[in-house]
């Protein structure tokens, strides 16, 4: 879940007296350490909560918002007997705090030892009642599990893992571990490693057929990365396998693009052939009919322009490939994302190759997304270089960098 739009403080909020500020994020962690951050060790904490916030109608698709009310003033308002703020502060009234939260600063410089004691044991206190309610929140629906296996779900989730996905994960891991095992956080990993990497089947590399030429289409929203990806495979088919490989690319949208394929071509010493309508494409492919491999490079349409999506459809078939591959950008996040997988996927997907992996910042997305698209992932690229910036996709490396959370 992405933080919202409170990503710093809100000051002076409306029916706060006083110099409060409230802290939003997507947990109470975050959320925690945004308060420490702007008041650092005058921080006291006022109030906690979490509700949803956004979704449609009903509240579907809402996500939680876990919030803090803090200040750096220690006289804490009695808000709540102020039923008009303004008109009591022109009169020059004073609030003052007639219940003091159980919540105290923390320790500052000076403070006797006995003093700095009792403090540092409340803050614990407070700190483990936070860490309480976002562990209450975020485990809502799973059996009774240990603290180790509750631990590595709140990491899936903050790595960005569907709830219902590390849900999933957590149930199955809990079936297959018993005794000593459920509490050993190496034999939960290992097993939590074994499930993500079986939700994120590979592919292997292109199959060329043996002597018959092999057709591949890569097609995918725009900026996603598919023309510096086919020149990375084409290098790697021509260069370093030696094969006879041809190039057809439909993107004539963009003039760039084109100059930057022909520069790779004539770079590899690989034909070019630039196709405006199906049936060109249909032609270039009969010319190529000797070669060992084909690579079709389509420009990237929008998932919601329903006329460039039908005119992707009649290049597929006038093309015929033996494998179309969907090119989706690891940087790409959220409803975008499973809404290019799922409309690009009705043109008939083999499998799925992930771009720009050194790019992003989060891998919790791989697992949802392969099983949106429902198709082995083929390759995986992280970076600009041609032809080195490209290898094989491997479930458990993927699902080692999940658990991670580190870069590609």
């Amino acid at each position: 879940m992405r933080e919202e739009a409170h990503s710093g403080m809100d000051r002076g909020a409306e029916g706060l007296p006083g110099p409060m500020w409230r802290f939003q994020g997507s947990s109470m962690r975050e959320a925690c350490r945004k308060m420490q951050e702007a008041l650092g060790d005058d921080a006291v904490v006022i109030h906690t909560r979490s509700f949803k916030k956004g979704g449609l109608i009903l509240g579907i698709g809402a996500r939680e918002v876990f919030e803090i009310t803090a200040s750096k003033d220690t006289r804490v308002p009695d808000y709540r007997a102020a039923s008009d703020v303004n008109r009591r502060r022109a009169a020059g009234m004073e609030y003052v705090a007639r219940t003091r939260p159980k919540v105290v600063p923390m320790t500052r410089p000076g403070a006797d030892r006995a003093t700095s004691e009792v403090l540092n044991s409340e803050l614990a206190e407070i700190k483990g009642m936070l860490l309480d309610l976002m562990r209450r929140s975020r485990t809502k629906g799973l059996p009774a599990v240990s603290d180790e296996l509750v631990e590595l779900f709140i990491q899936l989730v903050e790595s960005g893992v569907h709830e219902e996905v590390a849900r999933r994960l957590v149930k199955r891991v809990n079936t297959e571990l018993s005794g000593d095992a459920l509490h050993d956080r190496e034999a939960l990993r290992i097993k939590l490693v074994e499930g993500l990497a079986q939700m994120m089947p590979t592919g292997g590399i292109l199959r060329l057929k043996p002597g018959k030429c092999t057709v591949i289409c890569l097609i995918g929203p725009t900026g996603v990365g598919k023309t510096t990806t086919l020149a990375k495979l084409a290098a790697s088919y021509s260069l370093g396998q030696g094969k006879r490989v041809g190039i057809i690319t439909a993107d004539t949208y963009r003039i760039a693009a084109v100059e930057q394929l022909q520069r790779y071509a004539d770079l590899m010493g690989v034909p070019l052939r630039t196709v405006l309508t199906p049936t060109e494409a249909r032609r270039s492919v009969e010319e190529f009919a000797d070669f060992d491999l084909v690579l079709v490079d389509t420009a990237g349409r929008s998932q919601r322009d329903e006329m460039k999506m039908n005119e992707l459809h009649a290049y597929l078939d006038a093309l015929k490939p033996d494998e179309t591959h969907l090119v989706l950008a690891a940087t790409s996040r959220g409803r975008t994302l499973e809404g290019a997988a799922t409309a690009f996927g009705r043109l008939g997907v083999d499998r799925l190759i992930i771009t720009k992996l050194d790019e992003a910042e989060e891998f919790g997305f791989l697992p949802q997304l392969a099983i949106k698209v429902s198709r082995n992932l083929s390759y995986i690229t992280n970076g600009q270089r041609v032809p080195e910036d490209i290898v094989e996709a491997d479930s458990v490396a993927l699902a080692e960098l999940v658990l991670r959370r580190e870069a590609a």
